[in-house]
C-alpha cells in the first residue's frame, strides 16, 4: 500500500555520509547534523494523522524502501555506532536516534495492538524481531550483495510478521 504525505512532513532525512572516521570537524559536524536531522523526522512523523496500524505500516515500509535504495546509509550509521574512533557523543547521538525510533515503534506496535491491527505478542520481542530484520538486510547487502540485490523482500512481506491472521486465534490453535 503506498500511502501519500503533505509536503510539509518529510520523513526522507538528505543523509550526507557518515564517516566511522570523524577526525575532521566538518565530518563530525555533518554527522551530529544528520542525527539531528534524523530526530527531527521522527517528531514529524508524530504528527502524522494516520490510525496506528497504517502509520507503522508506512514507517516500516519507508524504512525498507530507504534501506532498499540506499544501503550504505545503514550501512554508514552502523559504522558510527561501532567504530573504536568515533567520539563518545557522537556514540551517545546515535544511540539516543536509535532508542527514539524503538521507542517509536514500540508505541506504534502497542497502538496497533489496542486496534486489531497488530498481532496479540509480547510488544518487546516484536520490536526485536523487526529490528533483527533490519540489521539483517542492512548486512546482507555486505555479506552477498548479489542476493540481496535479486532477492530483497517486499515490504509487505516484513509487515506480515506483525499482522493477525485472517483467521481467528482460536481457530489457529485447532
Amino acid at each position: 500500500m503506498k500511502y501519500s504525505l503533505p509536503q510539509q512532513i518529510k520523513l526522507r532525512v538528505p543523509y550526507p555520509v557518515m564517516m566511522a572516521s570523524t577526525r575532521h570537524g566538518t565530518q563530525r559536524r555533518s554527522n551530529l547534523q544528520t542525527l539531528q536531522e534524523r530526530r527531527a523526522a521522527l517528531q514529524r512523523f508524530l504528527a502524522i494523522l494516520l490510525p496506528p496500524g497504517e502509520r507503522l505500516d508506512f514507517l516500516l515500509t519507508r524504512l525498507i524502501e530507504n534501506r532498499r535504495e540506499h544501503p550504505e546509509v545503514a550501512q554508514l550509521h552502523e559504522q558510527v555506532q561501532s567504530a573504536e574512533a568515533t567520539p563518545p557523543d557522537l556514540r551517545e547521538q546515535a544511540r539516543q536516534v536509535n532508542q527514539a525510533f524503538a521507542d517509536l515503534l514500540r508505541q506504534l506496535i502497542v497502538e496497533g495492538q489496542a486496534e486489531g491491527s497488530v498481532i496479540d505478542a509480547d510488544p518487546d520481542q516484536l520490536l526485536t524481531v523487526v529490528s533483527a530484520t533490519l540489521d539483517g538486510l542492512t548486512r546482507l547487502v555486505v555479506s552477498n550483495p548479489e542476493r540481496y540485490h535479486q532477492h530483497f523482500p517486499d515490504a509487505s512481506i516484513i509487515l506480515t510478521m506483525l499482522k493477525p491472521s485472517p483467521l481467528g486465534s482460536e481457530e489457529r490453535k485447532e
